[in-house]
């Protein structure tokens, strides 16, 4: 039973319950509190962005990280000197990736989420809640931190893979021919990962993943119990995976997200908005878990969602 096993592990960590429930239908009006504020821009000038459960870090122009949002009392807004090439938070903590391929990571770690295998070098980093996951330069996977509590220590162990996308309870990478495996699981629906597929972006979210094809097109697998699979028929340039949403990103800078999950609207929760966000103007995108942020091509930051902890405060 994943979902009550999830539910001990965030009480054990003194997590606020409202904010990652892992039934995915558990949370209701307490999430979303600040839901009147949907959308926030900032003066800071970014190149990616990593948006966690409570807080959100832009990787910045010139290499180092700027974090916003709650967890102060866990080191989680106060990034190390840079610079650096990649980010990825989750959770309360996060990691940073150098240009020499090593890794320097803050926050919390009760998990020992904060400590990657010593001698190793990266390419690419993903976060989950509880764990966090690296392709090694030869393309191996290597993940750390509390990952056998939702199966996650069920990664291949060849190497060769080229992209990794890192979630809650499942994730995936690419190989050499960009055909997709997974691991993980899902506390309703089994994996099914599209076969016969090739992808050239991969997004994981809670208990299910999406990729984009080569024409634009999205297909998600996973769990459905928020409609967060019902990839729209839009051709996107990017995607994004959050806590029972999935966002893609079209080709006019526009965002467009299905599924629900993130502020309490009545006694439904909704993502805000779920209607296309128009105007962005966005060249990139990404997905937290009640929340989501787009930076345009300027590199000014625009974050929208449940702000219950300022994570969509842009500075």
């Amino acid at each position: 039973m994943l979902r009550w096993v999830m539910v001990e592990v965030l009480r054990s960590r003194g997590a606020r319950l409202a904010l990652f429930c892992a039934t995915l239908s558990a949370c209701s009006a307490v999430v979303g509190r600040d839901a009147t504020k949907t959308q926030s821009s900032g003066s800071i000038r970014a190149k990616a962005i990593s948006a966690g459960m409570s807080h959100t870090c832009a990787l910045l122009d010139d290499g180092e990280v700027r974090c916003w949002g709650g967890g102060s009392r866990k080191g989680q807004l106060q990034p190390p000197p840079g610079p650096f090439t990649q980010i990825a938070f989750e959770g309360e903590y996060g990691c940073g990736l150098r240009t020499d391929g090593t890794l320097a990571c803050w926050g919390d770690s009760d998990m020992g989420e904060l400590d990657p295998p010593a001698g190793t070098t990266f390419a690419q980093i993903g976060a989950g809640p509880y764990h966090q996951c690296g392709l090694t330069l030869a393309g191996a996977i290597e993940c750390w931190g509390h990952v056998a509590t939702d199966h996650q220590d069920a990664y291949p162990t060849n190497p060769g893979f080229v992209l990794l996308a890192v979630g809650q309870s499942l994730s995936c990478v690419l190989d050499a021919n960009r055909n997709p495996t997974c691991w993980g699981d899902t506390p309703l629906d089994p994996v099914v990962v599209p076969g016969g597929e090739t992808f050239t972006a991969l997004a994981a979210g809670s208990y299910h993943a999406c990729g984009l094809r080569s024409d634009g097109t999205a297909s998600c697998w996973g769990n459905d119990e928020h409609g967060q699979l019902a990839a729209q028929g839009t051709k996107f340039t990017a995607l994004a995976a959050g806590y029972g949403f999935s966002c893609g990103l079209d080709a006019s800078g526009d965002v467009l997200c299905w599924g629900e999950r993130a502020s309490a609207e009545g006694s439904k929760q909704v993502f805000v908005p779920m209607e296309p966000f128009q105007g962005g103007a966005f060249v990139s995108i990404a997905a937290g878990a009640f929340h989501a942020c787009g930076i345009d091509a300027t590199g000014k930051v625009t974050c929208w969602g449940d702000n219950f902890y300022g994570q969509i405060n842009v500075p």
